[in-house]
């Protein structure tokens, strides 16, 4: 078969062909296959150190290249490292403790407190809700507030006040913990209820062992409600006047729990 130009009858003619391209690929199997082939293979390591944490300020940083004279950073004022020592004393917390609040190092709380420390944004608004004052604008070192908190200490709202009624609803025991600046601590029996347990307990001739796993709980559960130091569980109230046959909720406490036909009787 004759052909023209010097393409013989046995050659191989690739009309067209893809660019090579680089490709990214995570598992070991195409690293070896593309080393087999030939490919130039290169392997680097994504690594994050901590996401959450504060990075430099980078804007800072070109405008201190850009200018020829030597300008130092802005530190805090001691107005305000003296509010954050006054609100974490109020609080009885520790730098440390409170660094573990705002998730940062124990010498950023004493470098803020002491001014000698760059002013950050995000930080300063962690201790703001942290410790529950203003480190920031005019009014600093006064109560941090703001929505209704804000209306109900006389302090004008800002923006346009809010038409529909507030809610009525109960706010749980979580919700208080969560916005009260105070650290509460949680409600726990009263002694009554552990002194009318350990009674039913004696009479029935249990151990607090015995209780435990008739109610499908740990001992030390048992001992810390005869002891008041349990935090009240309606559902683990409710197994323990079932198993002793006793109240320990409402009024008539230590009285027989009755129910049915023999409540009416």
């Amino acid at each position: 078969m004759a052909t023209g130009g010097n393409v013989g009858w046995d050659d191989e003619i690739v009309l067209r062909k893809r660019s090579d391209h680089a490709k990214v690929t995570r598992t070991a199997s195409d690293i070896n296959a593309a080393r087999r082939a030939g490919a130039v293979v290169s392997t680097e390591r994504k690594v994050v150190t901590n996401a959450g944490h504060v990075g430099e300020d980078f804007r800072r940083i070109a405008k201190l290249a850009e200018s020829e004279e030597i300008v130092a950073p802005k530190a805090v004022s001691l107005d305000v490292g003296k509010a954050i020592a006054k609100a974490r004393i109020e609080k009885k917390l520790n730098q440390k403790e409170l660094g573990v609040l705002v998730n940062e190092k124990q010498t950023v709380i004493n470098d803020y407190e002491a001014g000698r420390a760059v002013p950050n944004q995000q930080i300063l608004g962690k201790l703001e809700r942290s410790l529950g004052v203003k480190l920031r604008g005019k009014d600093i070192g006064s109560p941090l507030t703001f929505g209704k908190n804000r209306a109900r200490q006389g302090l004008p709202l800002r923006g346009r006040p809010q038409r529909r009624p507030p809610c009525r609803c109960p706010i749980s025991t979580e919700r208080k913990v969560a916005e009260s600046p105070e650290i509460i601590a949680p409600k726990t029996v009263t002694a009554d209820v552990g002194k009318i347990m350990a009674k039913a307990r004696i009479e029935k001739k249990i151990t607090q062992k015995e209780l435990s796993a008739v109610m499908h709980e740990k001992p030390s559960v048992i001992n810390d409600y005869e002891a008041g130091r349990a935090v009240p569980n309606q559902q683990v109230l409710d197994k323990i006047e079932r198993a002793l046959g006793v109240r320990l909720r409402g009024k008539d406490i230590g009285s027989p729990l009755t129910f049915g036909k023999n409540k009416v009787s």
